[in-house]
C-alpha cells in the first residue's frame, strides 16, 4: 500500500534518435539505424525526401534489436544526387513520446576519390590523445568514404593502410570529414560543428609533431600526402599543443609549405568538420599582370587573424627572381623577407610583421617594395603600403 522504495518520479526515458541513414547503390533501398529499439506498431508508412512524401515498404528489420530497418522505395532516386531524408515520427519502446527526425543527407556514390579529396587540417599535438586529420571533398560529386584509407608512413613508405570506415558512407561535395582515434575525446576537447562527421578509426596512430601523413586507395595509390613541420606554423605560436595546422587554399598543392599555417586563436586553434579559419579560397583569382595585398592592415600578435602580410603575385610568363623589402616612413629598410628568390608566374609572398633583427614592429604605416626581374632582362618595380595595428586589450 506504499510507494516503492526505488520509485523515482523524475525518471525520463531517453529519446530515440536516428544514428545513420544510408542509400544503397540501386537508389531504392534505405537502411536506417536507430539509437534504441523502435516500436514497429507506431512506425510511419512514408518518409520525407527533399520535401516530397515518399511511401516505402519495410523490407527488413532486425528482429532481435529492432534498431535497424531497410526500407524499399516505390521508385529509385536519381544517381549521384544529394537528398534530405527525414521521418515524420517514430517512437522507442522505452518512450511513449514520438520523436521527429532531423534531416539526413543521402545519395548514391559514383565518383572516383582520386584527385577529389585533399588533407585539409592536421592535429598532431593533441593533449587528450585525439590527434586527427581532416579531409575535404573538393569535387562536385558524392564520394564513398570507404574507398579512403589512412596511411601509416615510415621514411616516406606506406607501412599499413587503415580504412576510414568499413561500411559505405557517402562523402558529399564540400563536406569535411575528420579521422581520429577517439571521437569522444575529440568532440569534448575541440567541439566540432558537425559531430556526426567525426569518424573513429581503429588503431589510428598518434601523429608525430613533425612528419608525414597521407591517404590512399585500397591498393596503396596515394590520393594526397602532406609533409609537415613546426616551421609551417605561425612563428608567434611558441606552444603548439592543441594547435591545428590548416590548409589555406584547397587548389594549391599539399606539398607547398606556404599553403599551411596555424589555425586562428579566435577558433581555439582548431576547426574540425568546418571550413578552416585561415581558408582563403577564391581570394587569389585575379588575372592582371600585377601584385595585390590581400589585407592592407595586419596585426602580428599571434591570434591567428591577419597575423601576416600576404602579397599575391601574378607575373607574365617567364622565369622571375624577386626581392621584397619593408621600409618605414623615413625610408629605412627594416626587413627583407625575400632576397633574390625564384618565383613561379602565380605565387604568394609573406611577411610576419617582424624586422630582420627579430623585433616586432610598432604600429604605423610601412612601405612594401617588390622588385622582380627576368633572366632575360625585364624588370618590374612595385611600391605599396601596409599598416600595422594591434587591437586594444
Amino acid at each position: 500500500g506504499e510507494s516503492n522504495s526505488v520509485s523515482d518520479e523524475s525518471f525520463v526515458a531517453d529519446m530515440p534518435s536516428i544514428e545513420r541513414v544510408v542509400l544503397d547503390g540501386t537508389a531504392m533501398y534505405i537502411t536506417i539505424s536507430f539509437s534504441q529499439a523502435i516500436d514497429t506498431c507506431r512506425f510511419p508508412s512514408y518518409a520525407t525526401i527533399s520535401g516530397v512524401k515518399s511511401p516505402f515498404a519495410i523490407l527488413y528489420l532486425d528482429s532481435v534489436t529492432l534498431r535497424s530497418f531497410v526500407l524499399q522505395l516505390d521508385e529509385p532516386l536519381s544517381p549521384n544526387t544529394p537528398y534530405d531524408f527525414s521521418l515524420p515520427f517514430f517512437s522507442g519502446l522505452s518512450s511513449e513520446t514520438n520523436e521527429v527526425s532531423r534531416p539526413f543527407k543521402i545519395g548514391t556514390t559514383s565518383a572516383d576519390v582520386m584527385g577529389n579529396v585533399v588533407i585539409n587540417e592536421i592535429m598532431s599535438t593533441s593533449s587528450v590523445n585525439a590527434d586527427y586529420i581532416e579531409l575535404y571533398n573538393k569535387s562536385g560529386e558524392i564520394l564513398d568514404l570507404s574507398e579512403i584509407f589512412f596511411c601509416r608512413m615510415d621514411d616516406g613508405e606506406i607501412k599499413s593502410l587503415l580504412p576510414a570506415t568499413t561500411v559505405s558512407i557517402p562523402f558529399f561535395a564540400g563536406e569535411y570529414v575528420v579521422l581520429t582515434s577517439s571521437c569522444e575525446a575529440l568532440i569534448e576537447m575541440y567541439n566540432p560543428s558537425v559531430p556526426s562527421m567525426v569518424i573513429e578509426v581503429p588503431s589510428f596512430p598518434n601523429i608525430p609533431q613533425e612528419g608525414e601523413v597521407a591517404i590512399a586507395t585500397k591498393n596503396g595509390t596515394i590520393i594526397d600526402r602532406v609533409t609537415f613541420s613546426d616551421d609551417m606554423h605561425n612563428t608567434l605560436n611558441t606552444n603548439l599543443h592543441d594547435v591545428a595546422l590548416e590548409r589555406i587554399y584547397t587548389d594549391v598543392p599539399s606539398a607547398e609549405k606556404s599553403n599551411w599555417t596555424s589555425a586562428a586563436s579566435f577558433y581555439d586553434y582548431a576547426t574540425p568538420t568546418q571550413q578552416n579559419s585561415q581558408c582563403r579560397d577564391g581570394s587569389h583569382n585575379f588575372s592582371s599582370d600585377d601584385i595585390r595585398i590581400v589585407e592592407k592592415t595586419i596585426s602580428p600578435d599571434g591570434d591567428g587573424s591577419n597575423d601576416r602580410l600576404v602579397i599575391q603575385c601574378n607575373f607574365a610568363e617567364g622565369e622571375w627572381i624577386a626581392t621584397l623589402q619593408i621600409f618605414d616612413a623615413m625610408g629605412y629598410c627594416l626587413a627583407m623577407p625575400y632576397n633574390n628568390v625564384p618565383m613561379p608566374v602565380s605565387s604568394e609572398l609573406y611577411w610576419d610583421g617582424v624586422a630582420d633583427d627579430g623585433s616586432r614592429l610598432s604600429p604605423g604605416t610601412y612601405i612594401v617594395h617588390l622588385k622582380a626581374w627576368q633572366t632575360a632582362g625585364e624588370v618590374k618595380m612595385y611600391k605599396k603600403t601596409c599598416i600595422i595595428a594591434y587591437p586594444r586589450r
